[in-house]
This record gives structure tokens, sequence and C-alpha cells, in this order.
């Protein structure tokens, strides 16, 4: 790709178009390719030729493609100058909305729920906002709300979406693995899975959609006992991992991790939540990813390694499902393979959850209409 890249710079020879590296970014953009599109959107913004009621467009393409690899400190840096470059240039409400919908997406990502919840509850009290751009604020919205345990509030705001989202479209799966995970955190396992497996087969332009509603499956299926369907989903979940965003990529690990808790594979359980631990910022996912590591030493009856991790969970910023869990393992020892997951522990209140919901990502091509 380095070799492509260079071949490009000569074939436009620094003339002071922006075309070909914003056209060559795009399409790498839309395919998922974060780092080589970094590079032609980098290269325009060191060009410095690029007008400046779109420079909140090269911002917030530099922001998808620091949050398509992880690293939401930088990607943070450039949604705050988007929502400014909006506010500067007093944009239409495509870009702003674009740039409110990235900047909710990066804040929630770091856990900055009360910012992210502000932000996009403004956002969806705009007038006249058009129905494509409301279903994207109100999905990264309801992500806010189910990180921080509030699934009616959620529901309202997904079932909204589905009601005016294209049947084929990216929305509409996204829509539906959210709304499962409202069913399953909730504890109705029975009306999570038809959404998930929905949202796992319908058509998309974006793999990591498909990614992030097995990781929902696989969950289920563990949870419900069904070990011959959770290996199936478990074997097509696994390709799509190296490829997906580092956060996505995470919850597949951790669901592939409690699948393996659940069937009593200690070692393959704790080797993945420790590889899923880093890849998310968001302390449920690093309350989840250690509470999984927790029952694997708990299992080994290695209590002080599994009380010294439980003791770590209580002092992160997560919610409290995850410490009421990390209390229950430290003082009464349970784990994974004592019983089933639905047994181990009393049923999630609904302020609680299992595991930090996915956040909804708007399409990678970075467009609005103004």
């Amino acid at each position: 790709m380095d070799s492509y890249f260079y071949i490009l710079l000569g074939e436009i020879g620094f003339l002071g178009s922006l075309v070909a590296p914003l056209v060559a970014g795009n399409r790498l953009l839309r395919r998922g390719q974060y780092a080589p599109a970094l590079k032609w959107f980098l290269l325009c913004r060191r060009l410095g030729r690029i007008m400046p009621r779109r420079r909140s467009m090269l911002a917030l393409k530099l922001c998808a493609c620091y949050i398509g690899l992880g690293d939401f400190d930088a990607a943070l840096t450039y949604a705050e100058e988007a929502v400014c470059e909006v506010e500067k240039r007093n944009h239409g409400q495509g870009v702003r909305s674009l740039a409110t919908a990235y900047l909710g997406i990066v804040l929630t990502r770091l856990g900055q729920f009360d910012r992210a919840d502000a932000l996009l509850t403004s956002a969806l009290a705009t007038p006249r906002l058009r129905p494509r751009l409301r279903e994207m604020v109100s999905l990264c919205a309801a992500s806010v709300q189910i990180n921080r345990g509030r699934f009616a509030e959620a529901t309202v705001l997904l079932e909204t979406t589905l009601a005016t989202a294209r049947e084929n479209g990216d929305n509409r799966a996204a829509a539906e693995y959210s709304l499962s995970l409202c069913r399953y955190y909730e504890g109705d396992l029975a009306g999570a899975l038809p959404l998930a497996r929905s949202a796992c087969e319908r058509p998309n332009t974006q793999v990591w959609l498909q990614t992030v509603a097995l990781s929902c499956c696989l969950t289920y299926l563990s949870e419900m006992g069904e070990t011959g369907q959770a290996q199936e989903v478990a074997a097509r979940l696994m390709p799509l991992l190296p490829a997906a965003p580092p956060h996505v990529r995470a919850s597949g690990l951790r669901a592939i991790a409690q699948q393996a808790l659940q069937i009593g594979d200690l070692d393959r359980a704790r080797s993945y939540a420790e590889q899923a631990y880093p890849l998310d910022p968001n302390p449920n996912a690093h309350a989840g990813a250690l509470l999984i590591q927790a029952e694997v030493f708990a299992a080994r009856q290695n209590r002080n390694r599994a009380e010294a991790l439980c003791e770590e969970i209580l002092r992160l910023p997560a919610i409290e499902f995850y410490k009421r869990r990390a209390r229950s393992l430290a003082q009464n020892g349970q784990t994974a393979t004592d019983a089933s997951i639905a047994r181990r522990y009393a049923p999630a209140s609904e302020s609680e959850s299992i595991q930090t919901a996915p956040v909804y990502a708007p399409s990678g091509t970075v467009n609005a209409e103004e």
C-alpha cells in the first residue's frame, strides 16, 4: 500500500489539486482501510489548500480514521476541531449532525458519558432534522444510554429508528443489535437472540456491524447453554476479527472468552480476555474483560488473584453490574464452571448491563449534504 500511495503522489504531481488524495482517501475509508486512508487525508491537511468550509469535513475524515485505528485521543482532537469549524463556519445540519455524532462516539468510548449524553440530546432537539440524520444521531444517543444502563430510554430511541430506517440499511442493522442488547440486559434472552440474528443476516455495507451482531449472538447462545450453535457462531466470528476496528474486535474477543469460560476452557478464556482488555478504553469494556479473568482464577482456586482483579473492577468508573458481580465473585467464589451464567447471579436490574455496548458509528464515507 505504501508503494501505491507514492505512485499516486507522483501522478498528481503536487499541482495543488486536492481531488486525487481526497478521492483516494474516501475510497480506502469506505473499505475500512484506515491507515492508508489516514495518509491521504493528512496529505490534504499538509497541502493546506482546502477551502475553509471543507475543513470540518476533513477533520471528520481524520476522526473516522483514528476511530478505526483505535486511537481515541487523536480522534477526540479532530472531532472537537470539526465541531469548532462547524460553529465557526455556520454549517448546515448535515455536517453539524455528523460532527456531533462523531464527537459523541469518541466521548462514549472514552467513558465521558455525561458529556456525550448532553451533546446528543441537544442534537436530537434540533428542529427539522432530516430523517436519515435523525436516525444516525438517535443510534449514537442510544449507545450512550445503553452504556449507562438506561435501557428504557435507549429502547425508545431504537424503536423510533426502526420505524423509519431503510429495510436493508446500516441504520436498521445497528438498531436491531442495539435493541437486542437492551432485551438481553433486561433478562430477555429469548427476545434478544432473534434481533441479533436479524442484524447478522441483514444486508449492509459495513462488515463491523455483522461482527458486533455475531458477538451479541455468541454471548446470548453461550448463556442459553446452546453450545453447538455457539461454536458455529464463533467459527463465523473469528475470521472477521483481525480486520475489525480495535473496539469492535474487543467485543468479539470478550464474547469468545465468555463462551470458553462457559464450557470450562479456562486457558482460552483468559487468553482472549487479556487480548480484549487493551483494545477498548471504555471502562465497562475493561471491567468485562477483567471479570472473565477473575472468574478464570477463581475456577483455578487462585483466590488471591481473583480478589485482586475484583478489587480492580471496583475501582473502575464502571456500571454497577460489574461491581456487583465482582463483589459476588470475591465473597462467594462463584465461577462460570459451577453453573450456567444465567443462574450464577441474580437477574440484572434495568440500571445494569453485562458488557459495554459497542458504539454505533456513522458510515465510513463521512459525507453529508449541507
